[in-house]
């Protein structure tokens, strides 16, 4: 096991005060056969209004940040604490099949692939 801290800081200054638009951030790693998360946390400047998490398709966590005012400064901050542990990954093997291109599929998986 090998525990890996992360720390993670985006910072846009400007001139002015401008407002801010809804952002989409993907700062969290996802979990893996290799890969835990063990914790993390996440913070904005300004203060948002409103924070909503959802996953994508690809199994990516993402935070949708909305803000309510105007500042010269929009921060991000995260922090992780990380099990990586490569050894532990599976011995995949590869079929028959799928060592020559193009590769044919079953009729059983057209569903899956469409």
């Amino acid at each position: 096991m090998s525990l890996y801290r992360i720390v993670h800081t985006t910072t846009y200054r400007y001139r002015r005060p401008v407002t801010f638009a809804a952002h989409r951030l993907m700062f969290r790693p996802r979990d893996s056969f290799d890969q835990k998360l063990i914790s993390s946390s996440f913070r904005v400047w300004p203060t948002q209004s409103a924070i909503r998490w959802s996953h994508d398709v690809f199994g990516n966590c993402v935070a949708e940040v909305s803000f309510s005012g105007a500042a010269q400064e929009l921060r991000f901050e995260t922090n992780l604490l990380v099990d990586h542990s490569p050894d532990a990954a599976p011995d995949f093997t590869i079929g028959q099949e799928a060592l020559s291109y193009p590769v044919h599929y079953s009729p059983e998986e057209a569903p899956d692939l469409a």
